[in-house]
């Protein structure tokens, strides 16, 4: 929503502040890859798609499940559980994973975020001229 409300030549902040109820922000990455709108935010669709894969995978874990209990058991010993921060050597090729997926995540957030700072810093330049 932030990248598309960005855009000075993309109308959603003006929409959305006139009517926030009609504009279902759930819809934000659908409208950020329409043509116009990816053009105009010069979307890398391959980075995009990538952002929403990570995006999807970390919806499914937001809330509690047997992911998040798991984090609570220690595989290295038979029915033991963490109390409080624990590392836990028999799932390090997980920890690993989660590392590289959370260091993708946030190499794609900087990259939206320096086409956000981009387009606020050219919409506030249009409008000194």
């Amino acid at each position: 929503m932030a990248l598309l409300c960005s855009h000075s030549q993309i109308d959603t902040f003006n929409k959305f502040n006139a009517n926030p109820s009609h504009l279902d922000v759930r819809k934000a990455p659908d409208i950020v890859m329409r043509k116009n709108n990816s053009r105009l935010l010069n979307i890398d669709k391959e980075g995009w798609k990538k952002f929403l894969e990570i995006n999807d995978f970390f919806s499914k874990y937001s809330h509690a499940s047997a992911f998040a209990l798991s984090s609570l058991m220690m595989f290295q010993g038979t029915g033991q559980l963490a109390i409080g921060g624990e590392f836990d050597y028999r799932k390090i090729d997980e920890y690993r994973k989660e590392i590289k997926l959370r260091i993708s995540a946030c190499e794609r957030l900087f990259e939206t975020a320096k086409v956000v700072e981009m387009h606020l810093a050219q919409g506030k330049h249009q409008k000194q001229d």
